[in-house]
């Protein structure tokens, strides 16, 4: 995985997962009406923060 790269496809977006050392983990702000999921489906919660970014998914 390349940090930062995806092409023109849904699924060719793995590069914006975030590191398990990123800063951006558990920073972000709670959004009341967030939809639920994230980009890859990861859940999202409305009480705690989530990631900055479109991966709330655990660190890689």
């Amino acid at each position: 995985m390349k940090p930062g790269t995806g092409g023109d496809a849904i699924g060719s977006v793995d590069g914006y997962k975030l590191r398990s050392t990123s800063p951006a983990l558990n920073n972000g702000s709670v959004i009341s009406g967030n939809g639920g999921r994230d980009h890859w489906a990861n859940p999202l919660s409305t009480t705690t923060k989530p990631h900055r970014g479109a991966y709330n998914g655990p660190g890689v």
